[in-house]
C-alpha cells in the first residue's frame, strides 16, 4: 500500500519502465494543471512532461514513511488503476511522439501511433501482473501443500 496525495492506493507493483495512474477522467483546469479523483476526491498535479500525447505529472507518494513527488503518465480509463515500477523516481522519455497520416478518401487524417503503444503498454503491464499474482498464488498453493502432507 502506498499514498498519492493523501489517499491509500494499492497499486500494480510492475517493472514497466514507466509509473501509470489511471483515471475514469481528468481536465486540464489551467494551462498544464490537470485535475482528477482519486478514491472520490479530487487533486491537481502539473504536467512536467508528455509521452504518446498523455500528459506526465508529478505526484507525491508516500511508501516506507518517505514522500516523493514522482513522475506517472495521466490516462484514462474505466477505472481506477495505479502502475508503479519503485525504480521510477525520475522522468526519461526514450520515445518520441511520432505522427502518422494516412488517407481516408480525400482527408489526410493524423494518427498518434504512440497513444496506441500506450494503450499496448498498459496491457502488456496488467497482463504481466496477472501472470505475477498467478505464479505466487502456485506457489503458495505449493508450499501449503508440502508442509501438510
Amino acid at each position: 500500500m502506498i499514498k498519492l496525495f493523501s489517499e491509500k492506493v494499492r497499486p500494480t507493483f510492475t517493472s514497466s519502465k514507466h509509473n501509470i495512474i489511471i483515471v475514469e477522467d481528468h481536465e486540464e483546469v489551467f494551462f498544464d494543471v490537470f485535475e482528477f479523483e482519486i478514491n472520490g476526491t479530487k487533486y491537481i498535479a502539473e504536467k512536467c512532461a508528455e509521452y504518446n500525447g498523455s500528459p506526465v505529472v508529478s505526484i507525491p507518494v508516500e511508501e516506507d514513511n518517505e514522500v516523493k513527488d514522482i513522475p506517472f503518465i495521466l490516462t484514462r480509463g474505466d477505472s481506477f488503476s495505479v502502475f508503479f515500477n519503485t525504480s521510477n523516481k525520475t522522468w526519461s522519455s526514450k520515445s518520441p511522439v511520432i505522427t502518422e497520416n494516412i488517407s481516408i478518401g480525400n482527408e489526410i487524417v493524423s494518427i498518434d501511433s504512440n497513444k496506441q503503444a500506450l494503450n499496448r503498454e498498459i496491457s502488456n503491464t496488467q497482463r504481466l501482473a496477472g501472470e505475477y499474482a498467478e505464479r505466487l498464488k502456485l506457489e503458495k498453493v505449493r508450499r501449503s501443500h508440502r508442509t501438510c502432507c
